[in-house]
């Protein structure tokens, strides 16, 4: 397939939002790491939350808690509320 290429993976992840203050800290983990922690990504190591595009919600209110939790660590991260996404 030719129209593969690693500039156009992305990795989905559901996170619960009590848990994004530690993955701020930490960044994402993967079962192969000495310290794992939510792992479901099918990655090597860790993952910076620095890599992402960027984060989704269901609701304008989760985003707001979002927002709060990481806006001074990464102001630069998209963050939306898509309630269309999740059912």
């Amino acid at each position: 397939m030719s129209s593969l290429a690693p500039d156009k993976a992305l990795i989905f992840r559901i996170v619960h939002v009590e848990n994004l203050p530690w993955m701020v800290e930490h960044g994402l983990q993967c079962r192969n790491t000495p310290n794992p922690n939510q792992a479901e990504a099918m990655v090597h190591g860790d993952i910076p939350l620095e890599s992402l595009r960027g984060i989704a919600c269901h609701s304008g209110a989760v985003l707001e808690r979002i927002r709060a939790t990481i806006s001074r660590r990464y102001p630069e991260l998209s963050l939306k509320a898509i309630p269309s996404w999740y059912f």
